[in-house]
C-alpha cells in the first residue's frame, strides 16, 4: 500500500511551473467557491463566489494553453469525451445565440450566474482536471475538497451553538433559516455537504492517512450530521444517504476474521449519517455532541481494525455474497423504516417538495412551448408567472422563482432538447468512465475511487431537487475529471512514459526564454480579463453604497455611485429601478420613466416592474405608454387578483368603463381568498354603478371562503 509519503513525494517530483500554477488554480477554485462571501453588497454570497469562480476558471483555461505551449503535442483525447463535452459546448453556445435574452442566457446574471459562460468554464474546469490526472496523481484534489467540507460544517456550527462572530441581523430574513453557512443558503450548504461527505467518509475508513487524521475526520463526520440536521434540507440528506456504500464498502472487505468487527464499527455510523438526518430536527436533536464522540471513536477503532492486513480481500468489488448481502439489508432496513417513519417522511416530502412539484410543473409548461431550443439560460423566472397554475397564481401570488430546482428540468425548459440531450449524453460519458475506474482499480484505490464516484452521484441526486448555484455546480466537473482520468485505466508505465515525453518536449522544444513570451502575455490577457470579469461585483458593492447613501439623505452621492453601477452592468434590472426612484424622488419624472421602462424592458415577464414603467408612464400623462405597460402586466401574470385590480382601477381612471369591467371579470373568475381584494374590487364597482357586483364583492370581502376556491 502507498504511504502518505509515497504520494506526497510522487506529487512534487518533477513538478512543472504549469502544474504548480494549475494544482493552486485548483485548490482555490474548491476552497473559495463555496466559502468566500462580502457582506457589503446586495448578494453577499452568490456573486463573491461566482466572481471567484469567473477569475479562477479562466486562469485555469490560460494555463491550458501556456501547457500547450510548453509540452507541444500530447496524448489525443478519446473520441468519446471529445464529442461529448463539443456538443455541450456547442449546445450552450446555440441556446444562448437563439434566446431572445441572449445576454441573460450567455451571462446568467440576473439570476445565479448558471449561464453558457460559466457551463463553458466548468467544461475548461473538467478538461484541465482530467488532463492533469493523466500526468500526475490527484489525490490532493480530494484532501481539498474535505478540507472546503470542513470550513462549511465549522461555520454552520457556529450558527447551530450561538457562536457566529457575524452578527447577521435582519439578513438571516433572506435566508429562511439560521442555519445556513458560508453558501448562504440552509439549502445549497446542505447539498454541498451531501456531496463531499462520502469524502470525508473515505478519509475516515480505509484511507491511508495517520490514526490521528483519520479520527479526526471521523469527529468531522459527526459535525457534519450536526450541521445537515440544522440546515434542515432533505436535499442534503438524501445524498448523504449515498455515502453509506463507502463504510459499507469498508466493512465488508475486511479479511473474515474482522468482518463482523468492521460490521459492528460501520453500524453506528450508517445509523448516525442515514437516519438521524432524515427523521430528526434541530430543536428536537438531544445532546448532539455525542454524535461526534460516537463517529470519532468509531474511525478510531477502524484505524485499529486495519492494522497489519491488506485493505481488499479480492480483486473484485464485490463477490455475489457481498452483493446478496447487501441488497438483502438494504432492502429489509428500508422496507422497515419506511414503515415505521411512514408519517415522518410524508410530512417531509409534503413540506420540502409541495412548492418544487409547482416549479417542475412549469418548467415542462416552458418546454411543452419551446422544446428545441428553449428559452435560454436562466431565463426561468420570465416565463414562470405566465406558465404556473391558476391555483398557485391565486394562492401564492407573491411566491415566484428563479430556476426550476431542479439542474435537469432547468436545462429542458431554459435549454430545451438540445441542451438537455447534450448534458445527458456529457454526464453519461463520465458515468461510464468513474465505473471503469472503479472496476479497473485494484486494493485501496478502488475504494478512493468508488468515494469519488459516490461524491459525483450525490451531486446529480441533489441537483434534481436543487439549483445549479456556483458553490455547487463546480463539484461534478472536477470530480468527473478525476474520474475519467482514473477510468481511461492506463498502467504506470503507459503514464511514466508520457510524463517523460512531456517532460522531454518541455526541454527541447521550449527553452525558458521561449517561454517567457507566452507567459507573459497570458498574463496580461488574465489582468484584461479580470476588469470585466470582476465588474458585475464592483457594480454591485456600488449599487449597495448608492441605497446606503440614499436612506442616509445623501442622494447626490446615491445618485453618483448607482451611475457608477450601471457603468460597469448596464444590463442588471435593479439598478435601472433604484436610478429611477432616485430621478423620481427629484422631481425629474421624465428621466424616471425612462429608468422604470428601461428596467421593465431588461426583465420581460416580470409584472411588478412593468407597473412600476405603467405607473410612472401614468403620472406623466403619457397614457398610450402606461395602457401597454399594465396590458404587459396582464399578460405577465395572468392568474393575479392583484394585476386584474390595477389595470381595472387604470381603465376605470381612463373612464373606459367597458374595459374595466372586462378586468373586473376576470378578477372575479380566479375567486381569490383574500379579504382586501374583494373589498377594493367592491370600491370599483360602487365607482362604476354596479350596485349588484358591488354587493357580491362585498359580500366576499366578509366571507372570502364562500367565493374562494
Amino acid at each position: 500500500m502507498k504511504t502518505k509519503e509515497n504520494i506526497l513525494s510522487q506529487f512534487s517530483k518533477n513538478l512543472s511551473i504549469e502544474d504548480r500554477f494549475l494544482y493552486f488554480a485548483l485548490v482555490l477554485l474548491i476552497v473559495g467557491t463555496p466559502t468566500v462571501f462580502y457582506r457589503s453588497m446586495f448578494y453577499t454570497f452568490y456573486l463573491p463566489q461566482l466572481t471567484l469562480f469567473w477569475v479562477v476558471s479562466v486562469l485555469i483555461f490560460l494555463i491550458a494553453v501556456q501547457q500547450k505551449f510548453s509540452y507541444g503535442k500530447t496524448e489525443k483525447t478519446p473520441v468519446l469525451i471529445t464529442v461529448s463535452l463539443g456538443a455541450f459546448t456547442v449546445s450552450l453556445l446555440i441556446v444562448s445565440i437563439i434566446s431572445p435574452q441572449s445576454w441573460v442566457s450567455f451571462t446568467g446574471l440576473t439570476a445565479r450566474g448558471a449561464g453558457a459562460f460559466s457551463y463553458i468554464l466548468c467544461v475548461t474546469i473538467f478538461y484541465s482536471v482530467f488532463k492533469l490526472g493523466i500526468r500526475k496523481p490527484t489525490d490532493f484534489l480530494i484532501w481539498t475538497f474535505i478540507f472546503a467540507h470542513a470550513i462549511v460544517v465549522l461555520y454552520a456550527l457556529l450558527q447551530v451553538f450561538d457562536l457566529d462572530p457575524i452578527d447577521w441581523g435582519v439578513e438571516t430574513q433572506q435566508v429562511g433559516i439560521q442555519v445556513f453557512s458560508t453558501l448562504g443558503n440552509a439549502n445549497f450548504s446542505a447539498g454541498y455537504v451531501g456531496i463531499t461527505i462520502p469524502l470525508v467518509i473515505w478519509a475516515a475508513f480505509g484511507s491511508d492517512f495517520n490514526p490521528v487524521i483519520k479520527t479526526i475526520c471521523g469527529a468531522l463526520l459527526g459535525g457534519s450530521v450536526i450541521a445537515l440536521v440544522n440546515f434542515g434540507s432533505t436535499q442534503g440528506d438524501l445524498a448523504a444517504l449515498f455515502s453509506l456504500l463507502i463504510v459499507f464498502h469498508w466493512a465488508v472487505r475486511r479479511s473474515p476474521s474482522k468482518r463482523y468487527q468492521s460490521i459492528l464499527i460501520a453500524l453506528p455510523v450508517g445509523v448516525i449519517v442515514g437516519i438521524i438526518p432524515l427523521f430528526t430536527s434541530g430543536y428536537s436533536l438531544r445532546l448532539p455532541l455525542i454524535i461526534p464522540v460516537v463517529t470519532s471513536l468509531c474511525a478510531y477503532f477502524g484505524t485499529l481494525s486495519d492494522k497489519g492486513e491488506t485493505f481488499c480481500v479480492s480483486e473484485r468489488f464485490l463477490n455475489k455474497r457481498q452483493w446478496k448481502l447487501l441488497l438483502g439489508f438494504s432492502l429489509i432496513a428500508g422496507s422497515l423504516l419506511a414503515f415505521l417513519l411512514r408519517y415522518q417522511i410524508i410530512q417531509e416530502l409534503k413540506s420540502g417538495l409541495e412548492q418544487r412539484f409547482v416549479f417542475w410543473r412549469v418548467g415542462f409548461s416552458i418546454f411543452a412551448d419551446h422544446p428545441i431550443f428553449g428559452t435560454g439560460l436562466e431565463t426561468y423566472l420570465n416565463y414562470f408567472a405566465s406558465n404556473r397554475t391558476r391555483e398557485h397564481g391565486v394562492n401564492w401570488e407573491g411566491v415566484i422563482s428563479d430556476s426550476a430546482h431542479s439542474v435537469p428540468i432547468g436545462f429542458l425548459s431554459n435549454g430545451g432538447i438540445v441542451l438537455f440531450v447534450s448534458y445527458l449524453g456529457l454526464v453519461s460519458v463520465i458515468g461510464y468512465f468513474g465505473l471503469h475506474a472503479i472496476k479497473s482499480a485494484k486494493g485501496p484505490r478502488q475504494h478512493f475511487f468508488l468515494a469519488v464516484f459516490v461524491a459525483w452521484l450525490a451531486y446529480h441526486l441533489q441537483s434534481t431537487v436543487s439549483i445549479d448555484t456556483t458553490g455547487l455546480m463546480y463539484t461534478q466537473w472536477v470530480l468527473g475529471g478525476i474520474l475519467v482520468a482514473a477510468g481511461l485505466s492506463k498502467s504506470r508505465n503507459s503514464k511514466e512514459s508520457m510524463k517523460t515525453t512531456e517532460l522531454r518536449n518541455k526541454k527541447q522544444t521550449y527553452s525558458k526564454s521561449g517561454k517567457l513570451l507566452p507567459t507573459a502575455s497570458l498574463t496580461v490577457v488574465l489582468i484584461l480579463l479580470s476588469f470585466p470579469l470582476t465588474a458585475p461585483f464592483r457594480a454591485n458593492v456600488s449599487a449597495f453604497e448608492s441605497e446606503s447613501l440614499y436612506l442616509s439623505g445623501d442622494i447626490q452621492k446615491s445618485e453618483e455611485k448607482i451611475n457608477q453601477a450601471i457603468e460597469l452592468a448596464s444590463r442588471i434590472p435593479a439598478y435601472h429601478e433604484m436610478r429611477a426612484i432616485i430621478y423620481q424622488n427629484t422631481g425629474r419624472n421624465e428621466d424616471a420613466f425612462f429608468e422604470f421602462e428601461k428596467n421593465a424592458e431588461l426583465q420581460p415577464g416580470i409584472s411588478k416592474a412593468a407597473f412600476w414603467a405603467a405607473n410612472s408612464a401614468f403620472g406623466l400623462g403619457n397614457y398610450d405608454a402606461a395602457e401597454e405597460w399594465f396590458l404587459k402586466a396582464s399578460e405577465y401574470n395572468p392568474y393575479s387578483p392583484n394585476v386584474m385590480l390595477g389595470v381595472a382601477g387604470f381603465y376605470i381612471d381612463m373612464n373606459k368603463k367597458d374595459k374595466a369591467f372586462e378586468f373586473l371579470n376576470t378578477f372575479e373568475t380566479l375567486r381569490t381568498p383574500e379579504a382586501s381584494y374583494w373589498a377594493r374590487a367592491k370600491q370599483m364597482y360602487v365607482y362604476l354603478g354596479a350596485e349588484e357586483e358591488a354587493e357580491y364583492a362585498e359580500i366576499c370581502s366578509k366571507n372570502s371562503a364562500k367565493c374562494s376556491n
